[in-house]
């Protein structure tokens, strides 16, 4: 669901770069974050769909402990002219989107039930039914989908579709791809993990960089 972002040395630079993925294609900007290279747009493909999405923000998540950073997020959205840039309104404005992604990529290694459980306790602060089908399946997705070791990436697209429903698709870190349907607000639901009710002060400061934008 994404290009991973990757870094190569070459006479003693770091360069990043993007690698393949199986859901979502992501074209560099030429900017950097932590050495990941941060996209411009993304094209996703799920199932014969495609969408085209542009970057609307990107940043570090870090851990209270120390301060220790976690990953780089980035969030694309397929109609960023309806991106509002307000904290308050940016996960309400997402509403208006037909595919949303975000993309992760780890700065260090993190077990595969530490980021379920860090859904998990965002999920509870923004008042999600984490007891509902749907959003029990994406976080057993993302328990069974394996660790997240340092360099690798995960992403989740979230799409609504014609007909009304909601899928949200998860790449793990290996390459494996679980889409989940769902019902209206499935999508919203698990982008609040960024973009709604914060759990510590450090996911307020990402939610922040990807409410403003990449400067």
């Amino acid at each position: 669901m994404f290009r991973t972002a990757i870094t190569l040395g070459v006479m003693g630079l770091m360069i990043p770069t993007f690698g393949f993925s199986a859901t979502l294609t992501m074209q560099p900007s030429g900017k950097e974050i932590e050495k990941v290279a941060i996209a411009k747009t993304a094209v996703t493909s799920i199932d014969g769909r495609s969408a085209n999405l542009s970057l609307a923000g990107a940043g570090i998540r870090k851990k209270t402990l120390f301060n220790v950073k976690v990953y780089v997020a980035q969030l694309l959205v397929d109609q960023i002219d309806k991106y509002t840039r307000n904290e308050d309104q940016a996960l309400d404005s997402t509403n208006q989107m037909g595919s949303v992604a975000v993309h992760l990529t780890f700065l260090r290694n993190v077990g595969a039930e530490d980021v379920m459980n860090a859904y998990l306790d965002s999920l509870d602060a923004n008042d999600v039914d984490t007891k509902s089908e749907e959003v029990k399946a994406f976080l057993n997705a993302v328990k069974k989908g394996g660790d997240a070791p340092e360099g690798k990436s995960m992403a989740i697209v979230g799409e609504r579709l014609a007909n009304g429903s909601e899928l949200v698709t998860y790449e793990s870190p290996t390459g494996a791809v679980t889409t989940i349907q769902g019902k209206a607000g499935f999508v919203r639901s698990i982008l609040s993990i960024w973009l709604g009710e914060m759990t510590d002060s450090h996911l307020e400061d990402l939610k922040k960089d990807l409410v403003k934008g990449v400067q």
